[in-house]
């Protein structure tokens, strides 16, 4: 049996023209449809204000909320702060036309209903992590801190009895 994917969608045709505002709740179900691991958990908010105009429409969006991932120095559950804004532009594509997204233009059918911005919002929220995921200063687990700081010893440790200091006696006997 197929879980039913949970989409964020603005339902353009059943409203006026003018200024309307959404808000999607993103909860760790929607980025498992995605298939993404590292994500453990997910609580954030999701702000849409869509212009609607007769020809192109206008959705700005801003993500405010937490992510939980693993830290990347000691493994255990890190929760990171997110917050961007991004916007794009919609608009009908015509049969005849090359209805490929640009980066910020979402071509739609002229017989859609709804325009779906599930995969803007899951990709904005990915990029939004940032590339490193580490708990602040002193909050890692204390335990992997030790074992980290033994092995950066014995590495310094190891460099300075270098290869080639064996090989300085060679010629000695």
């Amino acid at each position: 049996m197929e879980q039913k994917k949970i989409q964020c969608k603005i339902p353009f045709q059943t409203i006026q023209e003018g200024t309307h505002e959404f808000t999607f709740i993103i909860k760790k179900s929607f980025i498992e449809q995605y298939e993404i691991e590292e994500v453990l958990d997910a609580n954030v908010t999701v702000t849409v204000v869509f212009q609607k105009k007769t020809r192109l429409h206008h959705v700005n969006y801003s993500i405010k909320g937490t992510i939980t991932v693993p830290c990347d120095r000691c493994l255990d559950d890190c929760v990171v702060e997110i917050e961007m804004q991004d916007s794009l532009i919609v608009t009908t594509a015509s049969d005849n036309q090359d209805s490929t997204d640009a980066d910020d233009i979402y071509y739609i059918k002229p017989n859609e209903t709804e325009i779906n911005i599930s995969n803007h919002i899951y990709e904005s929220i990915i990029l939004a992590l940032p590339l490193q995921r580490i708990h602040s200063e002193g909050m890692c687990n204390k335990e992997i801190e030790k074992h980290i700081l033994s092995n950066e010893h014995t590495k310094q440790k190891n460099n300075n009895e270098s290869i080639w200091d064996s090989l300085q006696n060679i010629f000695d006997n």
